[in-house]
């Protein structure tokens, strides 16, 4: 985790090459499967009518059944999509709060200090609050990635909100809602639909891996133990 560079602990370059290493994993899966993913959304569909054959003498009733089926197959092939972007989103955001939680660990076996990180933990974010622990017990300045903190939070918001409601914002808490909805706004790449989140292609969790390995080495950077 962390290794003595002239008196100074510093994360490893091993540990910033592990992170590095499971976030392009990530992105690997994502570019192997999102081209099959966006052909996906109309070829079961097509692919459905096209082996029902000649159709045209269907009575109505048939057609109904027969397009009923169409449509709940093209109703999975669009929701698969959504699927795969937000259990590869989760496990983004996961990647970065185990490696930070890892290190903090690291920290206070190696670099014992009065103050645990338990007298400080505090509701909400575990990142926020590991943030927290490494400004007040260690005085390491964080204020230069605070900008990359707050949209963070942001990503944090939506993270919770697949993991606790899969995306639903119908009963999602009002505070957290109106701050999904002001990202999504803000976003080409995330939609909302009948309080649904919508990741419309895979380019949103592209953005996210490379804001979190930004965000990462930005914190690894700044952790320096005397």
């Amino acid at each position: 985790m962390l290794i003595e560079i002239n008196g100074t602990y510093v994360v490893s370059v091993e540990t910033k090459l592990l992170f590095k290493e499971k976030l392009d994993y990530i992105k690997g899966v994502l570019d192997d499967i999102s081209s099959k993913l966006l052909k996906s959304e109309n070829l079961n569909e097509d692919t459905y009518w096209s082996e029902l054959g000649d159709f045209t003498n269907l009575n109505s009733e048939d057609f109904e059944f027969h397009n009923s089926i169409a449509n709940e197959l093209k109703h999975q092939a669009r929701n698969f999509p959504q699927i795969i972007y937000k259990s590869l989103l989760v496990s983004v955001y996961s990647i970065l709060e185990t490696t930070l939680s890892e290190i903090l660990h690291f920290t206070e076996m190696n670099h014992s200090k009065k103050i645990k990180y338990k007298n400080l933990k505090k509701s909400g974010s575990e990142i926020d609050s590991i943030i927290n622990f490494f400004e007040l017990v260690h005085e390491i300045e964080f204020k230069s990635i605070e900008k990359q903190q707050n949209s963070l939070k942001e990503y944090a918001n939506i993270r919770n909100n697949i993991v606790h409601r899969n995306g639903n914002l119908k009963d999602e808490n009002p505070d957290r809602k109106n701050k999904i909805i002001k990202f999504a706004q803000s976003c080409t790449d995330l939609n909302i639909e009948n309080e649904l989140l919508i990741i419309s292609n895979s380019k949103f969790v592209t953005d996210f891996i490379s804001f979190i390995s930004s965000f990462g080495l930005d914190f690894f950077d700044k952790i320096k133990l005397m």
